[in-house]
């Protein structure tokens, strides 16, 4: 159990990095450029700001520190549906592999009962996520053990979370769009 608690915190680390650096140096950047720099330029905008005791640099230091904050940043549902993903994706596809090798009759069978059988992936995924990511913010106490091995694990694990996601992705597509050839219903 210990070795599973640690891969779920390790890929939601994994993926709030991810986040950290597209929000810090991408989106950051691009938010910094066309609306806090343009904002700022307004007079009584700027008077304001200086009026509560902020300069420019305070201001966009503020904004970056609510979305960093591991325990409320960074738009946590985001982060859980990406693990969401990364967690269930193999098992959608398992589901369409057995399409392909079962026939029609279990895709019959699939489609009829699509929304329980997700309603029962994703509840047991959130089951399995609150025991081991949520509960008493066990995440917290994880990534503090994460950053201590150093920037290029973190590097590492997310860029193959990342490569997973994608890979997965496209196996997906590519399998379903196999499975509907094969079963007659794309031409």
């Amino acid at each position: 159990m210990e070795r599973i608690e640690m891969l779920f915190n390790r890929i939601y680390f994994s993926i709030y990095s991810l986040l950290y650096f597209t929000n810090r140096f991408v989106i950051g950047k691009i938010i910094k450029i066309l609306i806090s720099r343009p904002l700022y330029s307004i007079p009584w905008v700027r008077q304001r700001l200086e009026k509560n005791g902020m300069d420019y640099n305070a201001w966009t230091n503020e904004s970056h520190s609510q979305l960093d904050n591991p325990r409320y940043g960074l738009l946590n549902w985001l982060l859980g549906f990406l693990l969401a993903y990364i967690v269930t994706s193999p098992v959608f596809i398992f589901i369409i592999i057995l399409q392909i090798l079962i026939g029609q009759s279990f895709r019959d069978f699939v489609l009829q009962n699509l929304r329980i059988i997700v309603i029962v992936v994703m509840a047991f995924f959130f089951f399995l996520s609150y025991r081991f990511v949520w509960k008493n913010d066990r995440f917290l106490e994880y990534y503090k053990k994460f950053e201590k091995k150093g920037r290029k694990s973190v590097i590492i694990w997310s860029l193959s979370v990342l490569l997973y996601g994608i890979v997965y992705a496209i196996l997906f597509l590519y399998l379903y769009r196999y499975a509907e050839m094969k079963l007659g219903y794309l031409h």
